[in-house]
């Protein structure tokens, strides 16, 4: 009988995140098609992400971060399950090599940086020929996207040690040669969804029920990205100018307070905070539309799916969304801008058969990217079948 060829997956954190999501997919998706899988977390976990692990999926976790020593206790600190200086710091003056003899301590197949430049740094510093690494790129890459990586060049040093980089979008994957000088052996590979069950869960009664028409957005509550206070801006636009409707957030996270704060001060009684809910579908489901009005997004999971539930859409011009709506032909893409989010709303607001349009348009779409096919796509690259599309 052939062994199973073992793969890791290298991440700095699993919150209740997108990429996190993709993770835990692919982890899943390696497993059933025979794999030998190991997740490897440098800090710790969020148990509302990680119980969807496959059962025989290995999972581990590092050192969890401790602020105050009196949080960690002192058995904790002698039996090093916490580092007291940050765990970042402790990457950045290390050497790769080093980093990866201390944190791999076996033999795999495939090595995979699935996010952030820590993951990228250890698997880089592999010096086993035999091994196959792999770095993924989530979004479009900016000149200050090395950190936590002290200096740029020690980035460009560590990406170029990578024998394969993919990336989830075609925006994503145009920006790695400007950013990082890394011109070959690139790839671009969308996000796989467990639609079967993505569906299921969305066939859930919502709490509380739809009132009226509904917006909605399920994402983490980080202004700076995802752009809450700009939304909330053109909410009380809307309001004020007479239209009536409902915007769902789900979600929760960092601007938790500052988000609300914005709410409670400009009055927008039509603003409903959900919370975190390790079911959103059923939420996306039931809204009327779907507004991603992020400021930057790889190939957005949520927004997916998204697609995979025939829920309409309306995104801001970020990486993915061109792909997933075929440049506005199944969904409204508007300029990524406070006035491009107003106009878009506003459109959709004011001129039902739009609307309906729109809400046809995503039920064409809901198919269009199966888990097979990306599945099949990733194993031809690992495979050296498939050609670099750079």
């Amino acid at each position: 009988m052939k062994s199973k060829k073992k793969i890791l997956f290298i991440v700095p954190s699993l919150g209740m995140g997108g990429m996190e999501r993709v993770l835990v997919n692919y982890a899943n998706l390696f497993f059933n098609r025979n794999y030998d899988v190991t997740v490897y977390n440098l800090t710790s976990g969020d148990e509302a992400i990680t119980q969807y692990f496959n059962d025989e999926v290995h999972y581990y976790e590092s050192y969890s971060p401790v602020k105050n020593i009196c949080h960690a206790g002192i058995g904790n600190v002698l039996r090093r399950k916490y580092r007291l200086t940050s765990w970042q710091k402790w990457i950045n003056k290390k050497s790769a090599e080093y980093l990866h003899d201390q944190y791999i301590k076996e033999h795999f197949d495939i090595e995979v940086a699935f996010f952030g430049m820590e993951s990228i740094k250890i698997v880089s510093g592999c010096r086993d020929t035999s091994v196959l690494t792999l770095a993924w790129i989530h979004g479009e890459q900016k000149e200050n996207d090395y950190a936590p990586l002290s200096k740029y060049e020690e980035a460009v040093k560590c990406l170029d040690k990578i024998d394969k980089v993919i990336c989830v979008s075609k925006r994503a994957m145009d920006t790695v040669p400007r950013v990082y000088q890394r011109t070959n052996n690139l790839f671009v590979v969308n996000n796989p969804n467990d639609a079967k069950k993505i569906r299921a869960l969305s066939q859930e009664a919502t709490v509380p029920p739809k009132r009226k028409f509904t917006f909605v957005n399920a994402s983490r509550f980080d202004d700076k990205q995802k752009g809450y206070t700009r939304m909330l801006k053109v909410c009380k636009q809307l309001v004020d100018e007479g239209y009536d409707f409902d915007f769902w957030l789900v979600g929760d996270g960092i601007d938790y307070e500052k988000i609300t704060d914005v709410v409670k001060q400009n009055h927008l009684n039509n603003i409903i905070f959900l919370g975190k809910q390790s079911n959103p579908y059923k939420y996306i489901k039931n809204a009327d539309m779907y507004v991603c009005f992020s400021y930057s997004e790889g190939f957005s999971m949520v927004m997916m799916e998204t697609v995979i539930l025939a829920t309409p859409m309306i995104s801001t011009d970020v990486p993915g969304a061109g792909e997933m709506l075929d440049d506005g032909k199944y969904g409204m893409i508007v300029d990524n801008s406070e006035d491009g989010l107003y106009n878009g709303l506003k459109k959709i607001l004011s001129d039902k058969d739009l609307y309906f349009h729109y809400k046809k348009m995503a039920e064409v779409r809901k198919d269009y990217l199966s888990e097979e096919k990306i599945m099949d796509h990733v194993e031809r690259i690992i495979g050296g079948i498939e050609e670099c599309q750079n």
